[in-house]
């Protein structure tokens, strides 16, 4: 490897900055970034200068310098390597410099999806619970790109905003830097909203709280919601990306069987003391990216939104854990409804090779008595010897295909055997299915009976000892 080589390897760079060479390094990374970067360059090498390192991690950085270029994603590279090796200071100025490319270039990024992912029923649902609540105040955790976000300040509504990731973090600022109605944190979700309730900024009046993941694996929600409602005793939260009982449809985040957003993790993270209400219109009729969502609110605004928000349904807790429990069911419906169509298709095919064979059969014997024919009437041999000939050349070129045809029947009746099998089984399945969605259907008939038996009891106790 030649001198000038070495230089533009990251091992070079990392030895550079190990033993405080700042300026050389600088010169090398420097002289392939336009002179605006300048500033930013010797930010960063300041301060990574100022902080005792590892060789593995000098070399590290210096990988990640060696590959800086003007693009956001560089950047943005090298912020998280210098954020993993403990150098915070210098991870922020290029996260910063990575938003402030995103923006030179993106000013509206995903403004042509819209906003709440391009899903108008949800625009609907929000736009419905502002007006009907009397909602001046959002609160919102995962503002990503602020696509949203600008849609909500638009609305001149209040907007009190957190986004966990750096990079989005300031490009949000940027965008929404025109609003004075909204204030960006960011950060953690739980010590945004910590910080909020302290803050003591909210006023007791419903107030929206918009959580949004943004598919983050840990899935903070739970311990958020949790956070809200000991600080906001009227709060209204909308959850994105959460399953929608009974409309597969809506697409939701599943990061495992105790991280799912759905009904029964809400129950066993939140109980059940919240009114609860989903989206009234089904996927089929919803926009964009057709993510679930669920509205929590106290019982004390049930009835509101029961009147001011007709796109939501409301529900319990109960009926959305009985209709997610009926979802294997459906799908096995459908695919069983799948496997039946396959069969009769393979039917058809078997029809239709009897009929080819029928018309083998019948060839077959129109040549054997033009054999006979031919032996009977030698006087008349030529011509019928000629017709003979082609009737066994025809013979001869269709015996290869009427094999193949064979053949193709024999599978194709070995197919029907096995999925005539696999039908009895998932008929079997099936009723086995429907008879316990019978019982739970008894199940929830007979608790509401006894419930009423009880009430009836008390009442008639009430009413003889008066």
């Amino acid at each position: 490897m030649t001198e000038h080589t070495y230089e533009k390897t990251g091992d070079y760079i990392g030895y550079l900055l190990r033993t405080h060479q700042t300026e050389t390094v600088f010169q090398l990374v420097a002289s392939k970034l336009p002179k605006d970067f300048s500033e930013t360059v010797t930010a960063i090498l300041a301060d990574v200068d100022g902080v005792p390192l590892f060789i593995e991690a000098y070399r590290a950085i210096g990988d990640a310098l060696i590959n800086l270029s003007p693009a956001p994603d560089s950047f943005d590279a090298l912020a998280v390597v210098l954020s993993r090796l403990g150098v915070p200071v210098a991870a922020n100025t290029a996260y910063k410099m990575a938003a402030e490319l995103d923006f030179k270039m993106h000013p509206n990024m995903d403004a042509s999806i819209g906003p709440f992912n391009g899903q108008m029923l949800r625009r609907t649902i929000f736009n419905e619970l502002v007006n009907g609540l009397g909602i001046s105040t959002v609160v919102e955790t995962g503002t990503f790109r602020a696509t949203s976000t600008t849609f909500m300040a638009e609305a001149n509504l209040r907007i009190f905003a957190c986004e966990k990731h750096p990079r989005y973090c300031k490009y949000a600022k940027l965008r929404l830097a025109p609003f004075k109605n909204v204030e960006i944190f960011c950060g953690e979700h739980s010590i945004f909203l910590s910080a909020l309730f302290e803050r003591n900024v909210l006023s007791d009046k419903p107030t929206l709280f918009y959580l949004a993941s943004n598919s983050q694996e840990d899935l903070p929600v739970w311990a958020e919601i949790n956070l809200i409602l000991r600080g906001h005793p009227n709060a209204v939260i909308m959850i994105d990306d959460f399953r929608v009982p009974g409309d597969p449809g809506y697409s939701y985040d599943d990061q495992g069987p105790e991280k799912a957003l759905s009904a029964l993790n809400l129950r066993r993270n939140l109980g059940d003391d919240m009114a609860i209400f989903f989206p009234r219109q089904p996927s089929a009729g919803e926009t964009g990216a057709r993510r679930g969502c669920v509205v929590l609110a106290p019982p004390t605004l049930a009835h509101t939104i029961e009147k001011a928000v007709p796109s939501l349904a409301t529900s319990t807790l109960h009926d959305a854990l009985l209709l997610d429990s009926f979802a294997p069911m459906h799908d096995m419906a459908g695919s069983m409804s799948f496997l039946q169509a396959e069969f009769q298709a393979l039917r058809t095919q078997v029809t239709t090779l009897d009929v080819m064979m029928q018309q083998y059969a019948d060839l077959s014997a129109a040549l054997h008595a033009a054999e006979l024919s031919g032996r009977q009437h030698e006087l008349a041999a030529k011509m019928q010897m000629e017709a003979t000939t082609a009737a066994k050349e025809e013979a001869a070129r269709l015996h290869p295909l009427i094999t193949k045809l064979v053949d193709e029947l024999s599978a194709v009746k070995a197919r029907e055997t096995e999925l005539s099998a696999r039908n009895q089984n998932l008929s079997e399945k099936l009723e086995a299915c429907q008879a316990r969605e019978q019982e739970l259907v008894f199940e929830m008939t007979n608790s509401r009976w006894r419930a009423l038996g009880k009430r009836l009891g008390l009442a008639r106790k009430a009413s003889f000892e008066r």
